[in-house]
């Protein structure tokens, strides 16, 4: 048995074929081979790249219209509680590249309190400011509500409504609108109804009816 599992010798001719063999697991992929798949693997990471890129810009959108929606949303609150409780609208103005407009409410107190908007276009910032109608606006510090995002729409910034005998208060309209980063607009288009008006409340009438709130001085 063991003289059957003995080593046979090698001969010439199979010990010349072992030299000559190619050696096993040496080949590899051509220079042509690599470059392509570099260019294909390429080819794939921009199509990822530009959809993460599309991706971004899409979030970053919607994102700053829901920023501008809520912004809008603010301001609109702002005004109807306190257009609601005027007792007096003066006629808007401009004075250079400011629109003006102010209204009295009523404090919770009984006294007068005077409101004022202004809206500038060559900057597009909407601020707002109150103080006692028996003190001075100086008390009243500048309160920004809207930045440069926003701008006027073709109607004017602040127009008045008149009132009927349907429907006998003063009105204040305010027309503007708030852009998000250039992408569409969130639009305030509103008419607040000052319910403690009249036909006969100062301010409205026309523009030498007596105002309220002092426009004249305090539209600078």
């Amino acid at each position: 048995m063991a003289e059957r599992w003995r080593q046979r010798p090698v001969t010439a001719g199979q010990a010349s074929r072992a030299l000559h063999r190619e050696p096993q697991g040496e080949s590899g992929a051509t220079l042509v081979e690599l470059v392509v798949a570099m260019s294909l693997f390429a080819t794939v990471l921009a199509v990822v790249m530009t959809g993460i890129m599309g991706i971004s810009r899409s979030t970053v959108r919607v994102q700053g219209a829901a920023s501008s929606q809520t912004d809008v949303w603010e301001v609109f609150t702002t005004l109807d509680q306190q257009v609601r409780y005027a007792d007096a609208i003066n006629l808007p103005g401009t004075v250079g590249d400011t629109s003006w407009v102010e209204y009295r409410g009523i404090t919770a107190g009984g006294g007068e309190r005077c409101y004022q908007w202004r809206y500038v276009s060559s900057t597009g910032v909407l601020q707002t400011r109150s103080w006692l109608e028996s003190g001075s606006p100086s008390a009243g510090s500048w309160s920004t509500v809207l930045t440069t995002a926003l701008r006027s729409s073709t109607a004017s910034p602040f127009t008045t409504l008149a009132p009927t005998a349907a429907l006998p208060h003063q009105q204040l309209k305010v027309n503007l609108a708030v852009t998000a980063r250039g992408d569409g607009a969130s639009a305030l288009s509103a008419a607040f109804v000052a319910r403690n008006t009249s036909l006969a409340s100062p301010g409205y009438q026309s523009s030498t009816d007596k105002p309220v709130c002092n426009p004249t001085a305090n539209r600078s």
